[in-house]
This record gives C-alpha cells, sequence and structure tokens, in this order.
C-alpha cells in the first residue's frame, strides 16, 4: 500500500470518529437530565501515556451521588495528570444525571459538556485535509 492509501483509509477514518462524536454531543444535548450535587469521594490512580514530567499516571475523580432514592459512583470522563488538578477529595461537584442512564452522570461543567463538539468537529477538519493531502499525492 503507498502513502496516498494509507492518507485516504485514515481520513475516512478520522471523519467517522467524528461524526461519532458529533452524534455522542448531540444525543448528551437532547437528552432529558437532572442536576444533582455529588461528592468527590476518592482520585483513582491510573498508569497511562508519559506525559512530561508526570511519568505516566492519570487520575480519575470517582463521584458519589444521590438520585431518586438511590445512591451511586461513577468515575469522571476526562482524566488529568495530576492527582489535584482539578477536582480534589470531598469537592462538591454539580453533576448531569441522565434519566435512561442514572448510573452515568458527568460534571455539569462547560469543558466536560463540550468535549465531544469539540473533538468531534477538529476530527472532522482533520479527515478531510487528510482527504484533501491523499487526493494530491
Amino acid at each position: 500500500m503507498n502513502w496516498k492509501n494509507h492518507l485516504l483509509i485514515m481520513g475516512i477514518a478520522i471523519i467517522l470518529l467524528g461524526i461519532c462524536l458529533l452524534i455522542v454531543y448531540i444525543r448528551e444535548n437532547t437528552k432529558k437530565y437532572s442536576l444533582v450535587q455529588g461528592k468527590i469521594i476518592e482520585v483513582l490512580k491510573h498508569l497511562g501515556p508519559r506525559v512530561g514530567e508526570y511519568k505516566g499516571f492519570t487520575h480519575t475523580p470517582i463521584i458519589e451521588y444521590q438520585y431518586k432514592g438511590n445512591t451511586y459512583k461513577t468515575e469522571h470522563r476526562i482524566s488529568a495528570p495530576t492527582p489535584d488538578s482539578t477536582y480534589k477529595v470531598n469537592d462538591i461537584v454539580e453533576l448531569r444525571v441522565y434519566e435512561d442512564k442514572p448510573d452515568k452522570a458527568i460534571i455539569n461543567s462547560r469543558r466536560n459538556i463540550l468535549m465531544p463538539l469539540i473533538c468531534g468537529v477538529g476530527s472532522l477538519i482533520l479527515g478531510v485535509i487528510l482527504l484533501t493531502v491523499s487526493y494530491f499525492i
């Protein structure tokens, strides 16, 4: 396989990823949800890629919350390179709890809500660039 074919396949794959992320964004913003308060009860340390001086670990907050009389625990979907970069144990956070999946709440922050949109649009742009480059090679 030559470079043109590799770029073409990568471009198509990245465009499909972008479309999937945009679908996630649209679904999350059209589902019914409730806002509840949650508490960071733990920060898990995971082995991940080495990021600068952080020796390859990421830290993910675990959040406990009450919804319709039940107690749930969920893992924040965005990890950080340091254990206290954004959220610390005992922090109170506002959560978006979707009625169809109350065990999968997300922190109701602008960054958290917009992440699929930003990554989706970025993937689409990168995919189109790769397709364009593959066409002109």
